[in-house]
């Protein structure tokens, strides 16, 4: 299986955007019981979260366009220190609580 790969994402708590990310892939442990995350290559945040879990929206471009691939609630992995209203150009990963499977999306 390819990975799905996208070229930005945003990250949204209580209804408002806190962060994104840029050049993420997924991956899938196919091996039961199915998990899969997501590694972006980099992240901003806009302000500092005291909460794990935040909506995170998928883009990926399609003809030139952004496409929203999906959007689910993940865990964010971030470092214990990063700066804000900066592109941090580290990688971080986002897992998601239930088990997901990209390949359906």
């Amino acid at each position: 299986m390819q990975p799905m790969i996208g070229e930005i994402g945003k990250l949204v708590l209580d209804g408002k955007q806190v962060g994104g990310f840029r050049n993420w892939t997924t991956f899938v442990q196919i091996v039961p019981p199915i998990k899969s995350w997501v590694i972006a290559s980099a992240f901003w945040m806009e302000e500092r979260v005291s909460a794990d879990k935040v909506m995170a929206s998928f883009y990926c471009e399609d003809s030139g366009k952004l496409k929203l691939v999906c959007e689910r609630e993940a865990t964010l992995h971030l470092p214990e220190e990063y700066p804000l209203d900066e592109l941090v150009l580290i990688p971080v990963k986002m897992t998601f609580e239930e088990d997901f499977d990209w390949r359906l999306t």
